[in-house]
């Protein structure tokens, strides 16, 4: 088939692309979780491997570098712990003579979750 036949084919729309003349479905848009949304599943996973005595499940959830301030979840003093390894033995200690339960966002603090590129939704 030469080109000009192509062209006056009924099977192919004068673009020459078979299939271009239909109209495209648009895709809905993908909805991002929310700040709020990400911490919650973030605690909740944190709570499994807690309640879990889970201290790898607890590394997973940091940073290799990251850091954990402890303001008084784990000792009766502040202590800072480095490393996701660092810190998942802090727990596993701890978790040896307390239990962690109900751990929940604090209601009253969220914004600081729903920041969308500087902007606070």
């Amino acid at each position: 088939m030469s080109s000009s036949d192509r062209l006056l084919s009924p099977d192919v729309p004068a673009s020459g692309v078979a299939g271009a003349d239909t109209a495209v479905p648009t895709p809905s848009p993908v909805t991002a979780p929310t700040g709020r949304e990400l911490a919650g599943a973030w605690l909740a996973k944190f709570e499994r491997a807690l309640n879990a005595a889970d201290a790898d499940g607890v590394a997973a959830l940091f940073h290799s570098n990251g850091y954990w301030r402890d303001l008084l979840a784990l000792h009766w003093d502040m202590r800072t712990f480095a490393g996701s390894r660092q810190i998942a033995d802090a727990w596993r200690d701890s978790l040896k003579r307390h239990r962690v339960s109900n751990i929940r966002l604090e209601d009253g603090n969220l914004a600081v979750f729903e920041r969308v590129h500087g902007a606070v939704r």
